[in-house]
């Protein structure tokens, strides 16, 4: 395959997590609709490309334990809503650059920014071969 072909493949992966994570968030706010509102903790943020501060609009925040995540705006924001107090581990990946993972405790709303820096992705290499 391609370079493009990957990417748009990335690109689907990416936007399905966001609509699944999106779901997640819809359902859990309706289950809590008719309880006492309490206040529970989120994380945000801006993920930007290390070398020049530019934002990375796309990019992807992950928190593995809970298999709930976002998708970065066009200035680079994120937000992650009602997370149970405790550490997790947050990984951040955007196409063209190197994931960051971090465990971060999560006791109250919490802005945490990312920076990534960019990397070249190397594929094994394709014999072909003729009959």
């Amino acid at each position: 395959m391609s370079y493009s072909k990957y990417k748009f493949l990335y690109t689907a992966v990416v936007l399905l997590t966001a609509v699944y994570c999106d779901a997640q968030t819809s359902d859990s706010l309706a289950a809590n609709k008719f309880k006492t509102k309490k206040s529970s903790p989120s994380l945000s943020g801006k993920i930007t490309d290390a070398k020049t501060g530019a934002p990375l609009a796309g990019a992807s925040v992950f928190i593995h334990d809970l298999n709930k995540g976002a998708i970065s705006k066009d200035d680079g924001s994120y937000l992650v809503n009602n997370i149970p107090s405790a550490k997790y581990v947050v990984e951040v990946s955007y196409i063209g650059y190197s994931s960051d993972a971090q465990t971060i405790d999560i006791r109250s709303t919490l802005q945490q920014d990312f920076s990534l820096e960019q990397t070249a992705v190397e594929k094994e290499a394709v014999t072909v071969t003729g009959v």
